[in-house]
């Protein structure tokens, strides 16, 4: 078993480092790939993982906590791609996963029946690695084609490869991107936006994507235009594309620190920058942009507190008219827990002294 440590484990290290200073003898484990840096890290998880497996109560505690994660009576996470339901299943048997998919009518049975898309047990198996599931991206409206992000090992570097869900197979020549710390979105059928590794100065100073191009099915990656591109400072930036039929646009996101961030609408004249505070979480829903606020804000001598859902126009705010509907606002005892997107509603989920309560927002012709 792989032994995660939460940090706190680490704290006891941190608080030992000396006082950043110009001759920090430390510096070394700032190169984030470094050999050296690497090792160290590997000796002090072997320290940890010595340290917690000691304990009497720790092979105890692996059983119990191992029986509840492969049992089979564990509800199964689904997500709507088309028509079908899928999950990526794990347990004893298959420890890397199997991707699978339902029906809305079986997946409300006691007893599901699902269909294997594909078997990350046998997929490592064949190709000798040890790949570990991370995410993927589904073109529609038809959801034929789509984008998988594996890693080895579960390494933040992954590699990209188009799936088609018909056949259950990877497409023969298709869109292959090698192993990086990168994104990939769909464009269309034949074109997708990557963000990756392209040569000096392509990635920031903590590794990630910086620049992307608009890459067409047959040409070389490296010929593919540039269309966006963030600081050297920040964490990561990446385009994508907003594919919602009848508001369809492309933006660009960079990720200035990890809890800062900057939002870009892509068009013919180039990117037009979306006036938010740094610290709010943006989201589009049709042609509106939405705003989680988590630092008070003020707007044309409207006070909006932290913790408010706010909803306006995308084209007016871009254009400097910020025509504001709040959605949420919280409360003593209850805040904003997640936003879920449907066709013509949104659903906030709620915590309501820490018991979640959905509730259904849906436009009307002057208010919600």
């Amino acid at each position: 078993m792989m032994l995660r440590l939460p940090l706190f484990a680490l704290l006891p290290l941190l608080l030992a480092a000396p006082a950043w200073a110009d001759e920090d003898p430390h510096l070394w484990l700032e190169e984030v790939e470094g050999e050296a840096a690497l090792e160290w890290a590997v000796a002090r998880n072997a320290e940890a993982v010595a340290a917690y497996a000691a304990d009497e109560d720790f092979e105890s505690l692996q059983a119990r906590l191992l029986a509840v994660y492969d049992s089979p009576a564990r509800i199964p996470s689904v997500s709507k791609i088309g028509d079908q339901y899928y999950n990526l299943w794990r347990d004893a048997e298959h420890v890397r996963g199997l991707w699978r998919r339902t029906t809305l009518d079986s997946f409300r049975t006691d007893e599901p029946v699902w269909e294997t898309v594909l078997d990350l047990d046998a997929l490592g198996e064949a190709e000798g690695e040890n790949w570990v599931w991370k995410r993927n991206k589904c073109l529609g409206p038809d959801y034929q084609r789509c984008l998988l992000f594996l890693s080895r090992g579960g390494a933040d570097a992954v590699v990209v490869r188009e799936f088609d869900l018909g056949t259950r197979a990877f497409v023969p020549d298709g869109f292959v991107m090698p192993e990086g710390k990168q994104e990939a979105s769909w464009v269309d059928r034949d074109t997708l936006f990557v963000s990756a590794d392209f040569g000096p100065g392509s990635l920031t100073e903590s590794g990630y994507e910086r620049t992307t191009r608009r890459w067409k099915r047959g040409t070389k990656v490296e010929d593919a235009p540039q269309v966006f591109e963030g600081q050297v400072t920040d964490v990561s930036a990446s385009a994508d594309r907003y594919d919602r039929p009848g508001f369809e646009f492309e933006y660009g996101h960079r990720s200035v620190t990890f809890w800062t961030s900057e939002l870009s609408v892509l068009g013919k004249k180039g990117a037009v920058t979306v006036d938010k505070p740094a610290g709010a979480v943006p989201d589009f829903w049709r042609d509106n942009l939405l705003l989680q606020l988590r630092e008070d804000w003020t707007v044309d001598g409207v006070d909006y507190v932290a913790g408010s859902l706010l909803i306006a126009p995308l084209k007016p705010w871009l254009k400097g008219k910020k025509k504001i509907t709040v959605l949420f606002t919280p409360t003593d005892t209850v805040s904003l827990s997640d936003v879920v997107h449907l066709r013509d509603h949104l659903l906030l989920n709620l915590l309501d002294n820490v018991v979640s309560r959905i509730e259904v927002l849906s436009p009307g012709k002057k208010a919600w």
